[in-house]
């Protein structure tokens, strides 16, 4: 088994990156915001491995946390969602929010993760309750469901929204709203403003 891997970011896609390690080619599927945050070339990249051996082949996801690996595996272990799905959960919410959404039975907000349909998130929601309620999942600093750290999240995630509506990818949509908000965390403060920002990083390319 591969627990983890440590090397060179050789190419980057919208659903993968490929890590030289020591003159070896891992191809290893992430959440969009561990991709947004790598670069072509970029140096002694860790990440989380999970190895799975399906009928179809060997893949490897990846992760930049132990939060973000544990939610993998209980999301994976949902009727229906499997790795894909849960890995389109992880792309459009943090561990924080996921705790809180299955906390508060929030099933219309799963809906905004490719691939999740009323009744899956009503599955998830539902099934994982018990999981969050023992602390199985349980994430350090989890903010409050009406908090200043989930709102400015929330706004990030409807400036992704917006940017893939205009034809970006989701892992583009993130990386754009990063600089973005790493150029100015003001800019955070409004969706509208946000998605003004992350489209000037555009011009700048």
């Amino acid at each position: 088994m591969i627990a983890h891997l440590k090397g060179r970011v050789h190419t980057l896609s919208e659903d993968n990156v490929v890590m030289d390690v020591s003159g070896v080619g891992y191809r290893v599927f992430c959440p969009s915001p561990v991709l947004s945050k790598l670069s072509v070339g970029q140096q002694d990249i860790f990440l989380l491995t999970d190895y799975v051996v399906r009928e179809d082949g060997v893949s490897l996801f990846g992760f930049e946390n132990t939060q973000q690996q544990t939610w993998f595996h209980c999301l994976s272990r949902v009727q229906g969602v499997g790795k894909k799905i849960a890995l389109a959960l992880l792309s459009a919410f943090t561990p924080e929010d996921l705790q809180r959404i299955v906390q508060v039975q929030d099933q219309r907000t799963l809906t905004r993760a490719d691939g999740v349909g009323p009744k899956l998130a009503a599955r998830i929601v539902t099934e994982l309750k018990d999981v969050v309620a023992k602390g199985a999942v349980l994430v350090s600093s989890t903010p409050s469901a009406g908090s200043a750290v989930s709102e400015q999240h929330q706004r990030e995630q409807d400036a992704v929204l917006a940017l893939e509506q205009l034809g970006y990818s989701r892992a583009e949509a993130y990386g754009l709203c990063e600089r973005a908000q790493n150029e100015n965390p003001a800019v955070a403060a409004s969706t509208q403003d946000l998605i003004r920002a992350a489209l000037r990083q555009v011009a700048r390319v």
